[in-house]
C-alpha cells in the first residue's frame, strides 16, 4: 500500500513540476521576497 501511495503521489506531482517549473520558482521567489521585507520591517 505504501508503495502504491508513493507512486500515485509521484505521478501527480511530476507533471505539475514539469509543466510549470518557472511559475513555481517565481512564486517561491515572491514569497521569500515578501517574507524578507516583512522581517526587515518587524526587526
Amino acid at each position: 500500500m505504501k508503495r502504491r501511495k508513493n507512486t500515485i503521489k509521484e505521478i501527480k506531482e511530476k507533471p505539475l513540476n514539469l509543466g510549470a517549473p518557472k511559475q513555481v520558482s517565481n512564486r517561491i521567489r515572491e514569497r521569500t521576497k515578501i517574507g524578507f521585507i516583512i522581517s526587515l520591517n518587524l526587526s
